[in-house]
């Protein structure tokens, strides 16, 4: 079912709340195991972030420390303090999803191009421009295409030294939150699945590339050829995407 889910999309994330490494017979008879065997299943199911419940801590927190130590994914808890030993737990984790809606847009990214704007958001190089080659149904935007962009207040205020968008060019304003227009949407969709072809690629530089780090599944999903460089930290792999 997990790799099902993860195969329309991609953005999905798997979580636990704790109560694993206890709560049942059968795990009160593995805690003298040398790793866990719920640790072992946590690492091959590729989850992304667990958190503790309170039994967790019924063979004592160092016990605790060394089956977490082998944990691969991401161990978090934000009212967990340890006053005189080392952090147990991070407080938080952003986790991070890039998810390609299929609307009928293309575009190209060149990361050859200068920094257009400074941190005040002034202008500094008008010709840049990093987006590329962008299409709407197959058909190239033209400079006289108008597109509606939704936001939140915040940017369109003002953000990152940039001015507040005049009001001429406001088409509607709501009082609603955006947590629940999100909210909304997801519980009328029900499934958001990721686009079904590539919507944007790299613009070509010849010797370049970079070295990335993601989860092992996650190189079926990259339109471009990548290699895998060897195993990274936490149970991710080191790719490198040549440009």
């Amino acid at each position: 079912m997990i790799e099902k889910l993860r195969a329309v999309n991609t953005g999905a994330t798997l979580l636990d709340n704790g109560d694993f490494l206890k709560g049942t017979p059968l795990a009160a008879t593995l805690n003298a195991e040398e790793t866990h065997p719920m640790i072992v299943a946590v690492n091959c199911l590729h989850y992304d972030a667990v958190t503790l419940g309170n039994h967790e801590f019924d063979y004592g927190v160092p016990y605790l420390r060394r089956a977490f130590g082998r944990l691969r994914a991401h161990f978090v808890s934000a009212n967990i303090r340890c006053f005189d030993e080392p952090t147990l737990a991070s407080t938080f984790r952003i986790l991070t999803r890039d998810l390609a809606c299929d609307d009928g847009m293309i575009y190209e990214i060149d990361l050859a191009q200068p920094t257009r704007f400074d941190v005040w958001g002034k202008d500094i190089a008008p010709s840049a421009s990093l987006i590329r080659h962008i299409a709407l149904n197959r058909r190239a935007v033209a400079a006289k295409d108008v597109f509606i962009v939704a936001t939140n207040s915040f940017h369109a205020s003002s953000s990152g030294g940039f001015g507040p968008i005049p009001q001429a060019d406001i088409a509607w304003r709501t009082p609603d939150k955006l947590r629940d227009i999100l909210n909304g949407s997801l519980q009328q969709r029900a499934l958001i699945t990721d686009a079904r072809h590539p919507v944007w690629r790299f613009r070509p530089i010849v010797g370049a590339h970079a070295q990335f780090q993601t989860a092992p599944q996650d190189s079926q999903h990259v339109a471009q050829a990548i290699t895998q460089v060897g195993a990274g930290e936490n149970g991710f792999e080191t790719y490198s995407l040549a440009f």
